[in-house]
């Protein structure tokens, strides 16, 4: 379970990554009050969109990993020593498959980021909106409160 929430973790920093190639000035903070709550349910709605692609797009991934004859943990280790710039530690032929499944993942990735993309356009936000609610909301207590509190209430709807 640790490694799918390693996996989950890298490649949805991969997803950011590219989200951000699309808006690369960092977004200004916001503050509770400066998010309407019109604002507020947008945002959770669509974070809820994107959550559930990206929970339909981890198996696609791990099957492609899979069916390339690599482990996961294994993928997900160079994966990581690949973003910090660091050697894979693969051997020639596991560095072969390691390439091959990078851009099968990396496929599925940027599907699932287009899909993820419109989802967001579809409830009335731009991407820039929602990256600037969604750094606030992981840096901004209040603001992560009265979103919590959100997806708590539609939880239960």
């Amino acid at each position: 379970m640790r490694l799918l929430g390693t996996f989950m973790a890298l490649m949805f920093s991969m997803g950011i990554m590219q989200a951000q190639v699309a808006a690369p000035d960092q977004p200004q903070l916001l503050e509770s009050e400066d998010v309407s709550d019109q604002k507020v349910d947008q945002f959770v709605s669509a974070l809820e969109d994107v959550h559930r692609i990206q929970q339909e797009s981890q198996p696609k991934m791990i099957k492609a990993i899979e069916d390339e004859g690599m482990d996961p943990q294994q993928f997900v280790q160079a994966a990581q020593a690949m973003q910090q710039g660091a050697e894979t530690g693969l051997n020639e032929a596991d560095q072969k498959k390691f390439d091959v499944v990078q851009e099968k993942v990396m496929k599925i990735q940027i599907d699932a980021n287009s899909e993820m993309e419109t989802k967001i356009k579809e409830k009335d936000l731009s991407l820039e909106e929602f990256n600037q609610i969604y750094l606030s909301f992981q840096q901004k207590p209040a603001l992560k409160q009265r979103i919590e509190s959100r997806i708590a209430e539609r939880s239960q709807e």
